[in-house]
């Protein structure tokens, strides 16, 4: 969290232009906002980078929820394509504020 709050360089962040690879950034709807800005920084870097919310989670939604966690990320692995029912960065529902 650190990082995230102090920034983390844009020379290392620019790095991640060199991923070819398909990469799916996850953050809780209920982080603070400055851990949701973070999710268009990689995707304004990496080409093949997806960024979305996961509904009423924290930053620790692996441990609040691993059965979610478990879903999110069979769907992700066998179909390279965000699960149903992630939120698009900038888009909170409203129990999640």
């Amino acid at each position: 969290m650190t990082q995230v709050y102090a920034g983390v360089p844009a020379a290392t962040l620019d790095l991640l232009r060199r991923v070819g690879t398909p990469m799916l950034a996850l953050a809780g709807a209920r982080e603070p906002k400055t851990v949701h800005r973070a999710l268009t920084e990689i995707t304004s870097r990496a080409p093949h980078a997806t960024a979305r919310l996961v509904p009423r989670m924290h930053h620790v939604w692996t441990a609040e929820d691993p059965h979610l966690f478990r879903r999110v990320l069979l769907h992700w692995l066998t179909t390279r394509e965000p699960a149903p029912g992630l939120l698009p960065p900038g888009r909170i529902a409203r129990h999640d504020r």
